[in-house]
């Protein structure tokens, strides 16, 4: 798929007023709450082709198997977007928060070089970005299997970050749920639980600016 730069700006300007409609109706009270998961992966996707095109990047979004966009020459780097409302995470759980998963189809071969997780309204009319290296997923990621009770296949070899809005005791508390509804396996690595322990020193860490510098660096 091409797009040009002002193609990617007017869909993500259309997207981030759809967004914004969003935002607005599922805020009043006493109305029921519209899905937006097909539309929040869009709307991930055109923010961070957006962004690079605001940072002086040539990308183009192509959605393929493994990764959502690619920026051009010389780099030809290979982006993943996952972008997360926030919702309760867990069937039968309390808590809300975010949450990112990556199948191993995914990372294992790798399909990706950065992987982008967006928290919708993470502040109040504010997305929070965090930006991994392939590498860093895999290091800093949780591994774990699941079987649904409904559905005897397994899912192998998946990683996982979930941040919860209320913290490292809901993250705890849901973990527990989670292991009972799905069969989950395999434990949280420490990344994960600093996380919902200090999310913004997190956020800091692994920064926009902090990918866009690994960006141009990689291209000097």
């Amino acid at each position: 798929m091409t797009n040009s730069k002002d193609e990617i700006k007017q869909r993500f300007n259309i997207l981030r007023e759809i967004n914004d409609l969003f935002r607005m109706y599922n805020g009043l009270s006493g109305v029921r709450k519209i899905s937006t998961t097909d539309f929040i992966s869009h709307y991930g996707e055109y923010l961070v082709a957006s962004k690079l095109i605001d940072e002086g990047f040539e990308v183009i979004v192509e959605n393929r198997k493994g990764y959502d966009i690619k920026i051009k020459d010389p780099g030809m780097w290979r982006i993943e977007v996952k972008t997360s409302r926030l919702q309760k995470r867990v069937p039968k759980g309390k808590h809300e928060g975010w949450g990112w998963v990556v199948k191993k189809s995914q990372w294992n071969p790798r399909g990706f070089d950065f992987l982008v997780c967006i928290a919708c309204e993470w502040q109040p009319r504010e997305d929070g970005i965090m930006v991994f290296t392939h590498e860093e997923v895999i290091e800093n990621f949780s591994k774990g299997n699941w079987v649904y009770k409904k559905y005897p296949k397994e899912v192998k070899d998946y990683l996982r970050v979930s941040l919860y809005k209320d913290g490292l005791k809901a993250f705890y508390e849901d973990l527990e749920v989670l292991r009972k509804e799905i069969n989950l396996t395999g434990e949280p690595k420490p990344f994960e639980i600093e996380l919902n322990k200090d999310p913004a020193s997190k956020f800091k860490e692994y920064s926009w600016q902090r990918f866009v510098g690994l960006l141009k660096k990689g291209m000097l």
